[in-house]
C-alpha cells in the first residue's frame, strides 16, 4: 500500500500518457501502474474517464456534422414528460 503524504495532482497530458502506455504490448495495469507509482485502480479511473470523455467528445462532432436538429414535432410544449403538481 501506498503512503499517505500530500494529495499529488496529475496534468491531463500526464494521465493521457499514462493510459496510452497500457496499449503497448505487453504492458498490463498493475504493471503501468506501479512504474508510475500510482494504484493501479487510480489508472482504471484515468482510463474509464478519459474514454468517456472521447465519447462524449465524439457524440458532439456527430451532432455538429449533422446540423441544427429538427423543430420539436409538438412545438413549443417542450418535454412529453408530464409535468409536477
Amino acid at each position: 500500500m501506498m503512503s499517505k503524504g500530500p494529495r499529488r495532482r496529475f496534468t491531463t497530458e500526464f494521465k493521457q500518457q499514462a493510459v496510452a502506455r497500457l496499449s503497448m504490448t505487453g504492458a498490463t495495469q498493475a504493471g503501468v501502474a506501479q512504474e508510475l507509482g500510482i494504484t493501479s485502480s487510480q489508472l482504471k479511473a484515468w482510463r474509464l474517464e478519459l474514454e468517456a470523455a472521447g465519447s462524449v467528445e465524439a457524440v458532439r462532432r456527430q451532432k455538429a456534422e449533422a446540423g441544427p436538429a429538427p423543430d420539436d414535432a409538438h412545438g413549443s410544449q417542450g418535454s412529453n414528460w408530464p409535468k409536477r403538481s
